[in-house]
């Protein structure tokens, strides 16, 4: 990589996950310029327009898989196929990781390159410890492009209308987006005004008042329904949320 300029370039179908040991330089990831610390990585998932700018020195390696590869990777780690749905960029890695997804990249080069029997498992396999090193990782700090902002607040939306029923913490919500609770809270704030847990009960909310409105379900029904064990604490959740009992609101409403 040593004096290497890519600019404004797309892989379509095609993600990467670059792992910096000396040097530095910018990466610009979907219009946002970004200064590389190494030991740095970054992951570009497919479709990402991106390009580097590199000091001189600028030592690394580069992995490019396929969506096929990504995709396997991910049903063997659901927590880490959320954390792959927006570019990351971490600074300043620590030894050990740097290490660790230098040591997986040459055995994964090795593998690919002699093409021996089981090649192609212990590949997706080593791909996959990849993908987990670079979660790991990512605890430690990430920088997000605000573009990749407004991606993961997508993603956390698309969660909420998949589980809002099953009553998931912020903290579960975080995990399965690769995020710190902390993280997803400012994220939340600054694309939707509003505090994560506060999207997940306007979520129940929308569902109770159709449910009151344009069905035949009883209260408790529909707060078992919702994932409320207590029929009492569904009314007092409705109530609070909408100034009057559900009872009260599916009799105005009709």
């Amino acid at each position: 990589m040593n004096a290497w300029n890519i600019l404004a370039h797309r892989h379509t179908g095609l993600s990467q996950i670059f792992v910096f040991f000396t040097g530095g330089g910018t990466v610009e990831i979907d219009g946002t310029s970004h200064a590389l610390r190494p030991p740095a990585l970054v992951w570009l998932p497919a479709g990402t327009v991106h390009g580097f700018a590199f000091e001189p020195d600028t030592d690394g390696i580069v992995i490019t898989a396929a969506g096929e590869t990504v995709r396997l990777a991910a049903e063997r780690d659901p927590d880490s196929h959320a954390l792959l749905l927006h570019p990351l960029l971490v600074n300043g890695l620590e030894d050990g990781p740097a290490e660790r997804l230098g040591a997986f990249a040459r055995d994964l080069a090795t593998e690919v390159r002699d093409a021996l029997p089981g090649t192609r498992a212990a590949a997706q396999h080593l791909f996959g410890l990849m993908l987990i090193a670079l979660a790991r990782a990512v605890e430690t700090g990430s920088a997000l492009p605000e573009r990749a902002a407004a991606t993961t607040y997508r993603a956390f939306r698309d969660l909420v209308d998949k589980h809002f029923r099953d009553r998931w913490t912020v903290p579960l919500y975080a995990r399965r987006l690769g995020l710190t609770p902390d993280r997803l809270h400012d994220i939340c704030q600054s694309n939707g005004g509003r505090p994560p847990m506060q999207i997940v009960h306007d979520r129940l909310m929308i569902e109770a008042r159709r449910a009151l409105l344009y069905t035949g379900m009883s209260v408790t029904e529909i707060g078992f329904g919702l994932g409320f064990e207590d029929p009492a604490y569904f009314t007092r959740f409705f109530a609070r949320r909408a100034g009057i009992p559900p009872t009260a609101f599916r009799a105005r409403g009709r």
